[in-house]
């Protein structure tokens, strides 16, 4: 068995040394994909050789940073974590964490995920609970009212799996097994209330333009909900300097949703929140009716009846 961590980063200057040294906690080897204009890969450097112990021993660790701009054939998210695949079977990986620099694991709970991945069957994938960091680093919200609730992120290799190219929402595994495990993933990719506005719109406005979803049902999943803010539990904290972790405003976000401003009209999107409560509901009964989603009309309705009864 061999654990290696894949991830795929674009500026994660602020953050990407410590996701890095806590995948290292649980990976034998990570395997990056950058296509950063900033300090992200100086920063990985950085993690190449650490220093450890009383004496201040230094080690050097397996990470391998690939350059993205040197494989202009690979144009979407599912070929980019095929590539990463394919470059792990060549380094012997037989069980993959395919994590985003924006997510750790919490700290003292390393040794159970690497018990978790051990038992793992083959052609499985583990499920974790996101949750997502509000603001600053010690208050989160649930997931599922920011992003997903639930991500899949670990799976065993069977030799034969692969990834689909998709243009937004990509698989994070190639597996359709999956096993939910009731432990956290802690997502910081939210600490920057107007990058978290941003990064919403241009997701909308992606699943608009390449026809994931009606406007119905996009208005529907990004619905902003009352947010049930927490504390965030002292032994999920690793050994950060979490002052140093400033987001920037999301102007690579903005730039994008200005470019598919320029392609489409997106006047039935909900890029704003200006629409009702009631006006989304309503929307998305109707939207589901057309597709005769029984299952998912009969939540709807119930939602919209206790959305009634707590506005009265």
């Amino acid at each position: 068995m061999k654990v290696i961590g894949l991830m795929i980063t674009c500026n994660e200057e602020w953050i990407v040394k410590d996701s890095v040294n806590a995948l290292l906690g649980i990976a034998e080897d990570v395997i990056i994909l950058d296509n950063s204009n900033d300090s992200t890969r100086k920063k990985i450097n950085e993690v190449t050789r650490r220093t450890i112990g009383h004496w201040g021993v230094s080690i050097s660790t397996n990470v391998l940073v690939l350059h993205q701009e040197d494989y202009p054939e690979l144009t979407n998210y599912g070929e980019f974590r095929q590539f990463l695949l394919e470059k792990g079977r060549q380094y012997g990986g037989t069980h993959f964490v395919c994590i985003d620099a924006d997510e750790m694991f919490p700290e003292n709970m390393q040794n159970e995920v690497k018990e978790l991945i051990e038992k793992l069957p083959e052609g499985a994938a583990y499920q974790f609970d996101v949750k997502d960091f509000y603001d600053d680093p010690y208050h989160y919200v649930d997931g599922g009212k920011l992003g997903p609730a639930v991500v899949d992120c670990i799976f065993h290799d069977d030799g034969k799996m692969s990834y689909a190219s998709k243009a937004v929402h990509e698989q994070r595994t190639p597996s359709g097994n999956y096993m939910r495990i009731g432990m956290p993933l802690l997502h910081y990719g939210y600490l920057n209330s107007s990058k978290r506005k941003y990064r919403r719109q241009y997701y909308m406005m992606l699943e608009y333009v390449n026809n994931i979803a009606s406007a119905a049902s996009i208005n529907w999943r990004y619905h902003r909900w009352k947010l049930k803010v927490k504390e965030v539990p002292i032994e999920w904290l690793g050994d950060f300097d979490y002052t140093s972790w400033r987001q920037d405003d999301g102007e690579h976000f903005l730039a994008k949703c200005m470019e598919l401003f320029q392609l489409r009209s997106f006047q039935d999107v909900d890029l704003y929140g200006y629409f009702s409560h009631y006006r989304i509901v309503k929307d998305r009964i109707v939207d589901l009716i057309r597709t005769k989603d029984l299952k998912a009309i009969f939540k709807s309705v119930k939602d919209y009846i206790i959305l009634d009864m707590v506005n009265r």
